[in-house]
C-alpha cells in the first residue's frame, strides 16, 4: 500500500511543477510584454492569472519601472471605484 501511496505523492509533485513551472513561464513573458510596452500591467496580471498587485510586485522585483504617469494611475484607481 506504501508503494501506491508514493506514487501519488510523486505524481501530484510532479504536476505541482508543471503548474509553477507555467506560472513562472508567463510571469516572465508578461513582464517582457510589459517592459517593452506591449502589455499594460493590468492585461499581463489577467493572461498570467494573478491580482494587478502581484503582478506589480513582479515587475519591481525585475527592477521594471512604470511609465504611467501619477496622473494616469489616479486616473485608473478612480475608473476602478
Amino acid at each position: 500500500m506504501m508503494v501506491k501511496e508514493e506514487h501519488v505523492d510523486k505524481t501530484k509533485a510532479l504536476k505541482d511543477l508543471i503548474v509553477l513551472g507555467r506560472k513562472e513561464f508567463l510571469i516572465q513573458k508578461y513582464l517582457e510584454l510589459y517592459r517593452t510596452g506591449k502589455c499594460s500591467i493590468d492585461k499581463a496580471a489577467e493572461e498570467v492569472g494573478v491580482t494587478v498587485h502581484e503582478m506589480m510586485q513582479e515587475a519591481a522585483k525585475a527592477n521594471i519601472k512604470s511609465s504611467e504617469t501619477i496622473e494616469e494611475y489616479r486616473e485608473g484607481l478612480r475608473l476602478l471605484f
